[in-house]
């Protein structure tokens, strides 16, 4: 009698390991887009941060909605910028489901982009954080 083996199959973690990949670099494509002046990632001391929505005059919370559509409208450009790159498709392929979704973005939360100290947040006449 052979044995089963039990546990996670042998391509699970390589899997795993590919969509995490993947995730990153859509993260950093994210934040390469047009997005940095529009959303920012407000990390406060002890709770969880938030998005916040920047007009050029004005702050307010991020609609959900909103940070998913801009998060679809990267996959959808990195796709019809360079149709011949297979491993693009593939990265956005493992992007292109809610928990792909957001993995991009708590991984772009960190990026240099977004990412803004709640002490040190302060709006400058450039219309940029510090």
């Amino acid at each position: 009698m052979s044995a089963e083996p039990t546990g996670t199959p042998t391509g699970a973690p390589r899997q795993r390991d590919a969509a995490t990949a993947a995730h990153h670099r859509m993260a950093y494509r994210f934040a390469s887009a047009q997005y940095g002046d529009r959303f920012l990632y407000l990390h406060p001391r002890r709770t969880p941060g938030m998005w916040i929505s920047v007009d050029g005059t004005s702050l307010t919370l991020c609609a959900p909605d909103d940070l998913t559509r801009a998060a679809l409208d990267v996959l959808h450009r990195a796709v019809a910028d360079t149709p011949d790159d297979e491993r693009l498709r593939v990265d956005v392929a493992l992007c292109y489901t809610p928990a792909g979704v957001a993995a991009v973005l708590t991984l772009a939360a960190q990026l240099e982009p977004f990412a803004v100290r709640h002490q040190r947040a302060a709006y400058t006449s450039t219309k940029r954080w510090r």
